[in-house]
Order: C-alpha cells, then sequence, then structure tokens
C-alpha cells in the first residue's frame, strides 16, 4: 500500500500531523497498560497489597543528588518510602546504595 502523502497542501500536512499524535498516544496508553498489568502480576506474585496511588506516590519519592566536597562528588539517594523497595524488587530494578561516589564528577568552575 502506497505511504500518505503529507506535503500536498498545509492543511492536509496538518491532518497528517495529528493523526501522528493520535497514533503515537494509542500506542504509548496501550504499552502503558501493558506494563501497569504485569506490574500488578509481579506485584500480587510477591503478595505485595498496596494502590496505584501509593504506589507513584513512593516512586515519586526516591531522589537522587549530586554532592560536591572539593574535588570529591557523591550521589546521594533518598530513604525508601512506603512500598517502593517492593515495587523495584518487583520489577527487577535494583537499588542503588544511599551513597556513592560519583563516577565522571567534574567539579564545577565558578
Amino acid at each position: 500500500m502506497p505511504a500518505l502523502n503529507c506535503f500536498v497542501y498545509p492543511a492536509a500536512r496538518r491532518e497528517c500531523e495529528a493523526q501522528a499524535v493520535l497514533d503515537d498516544f494509542f500506542h504509548l496508553s496501550f504499552l502503558a497498560l501493558v506494563l501497569i498489568d504485569e506490574l500488578k502480576r509481579r506485584l500480587a506474585q510477591r503478595a505485595v497489597e498496596a494502590e496505584w496511588a501509593d504506589i507513584r506516590r513512593d516512586i515519586l519519592a526516591l531522589a537522587e543528588v549530586e554532592v560536591r566536597d572539593g574535588e570529591h562528588g557523591y550521589l546521594l539517594r533518598t530513604a525508601l518510602q512506603g512500598v517502593a523497595g517492593k515495587v523495584c524488587q518487583a520489577a527487577g530494578v535494583s537499588i542503588p546504595p544511599p551513597m556513592r561516589p560519583g563516577e565522571n564528577v567534574v567539579p564545577k568552575v565558578f
């Protein structure tokens, strides 16, 4: 089947671009639903019961901060809250240690 020519008229181009955005949105939404379903399945296998809002809140609370002490740089991770650790284990994601030396940290010159 020949490809749709989006370069004929500006109005046709806008319609084609809008359709492409909708197609992308549909595919990403479907992928998100598949991933959520897989995560819920893995959590159920581990007998972890948590509401989706709690999972999101606890995962969003994770952060990493770069701290410099002269020439030395360190990466600090916030403490795990709620079910964040269990969710990461179920997803197969390893959590970095709370503090580790920053590799390839270049000191900022002011």
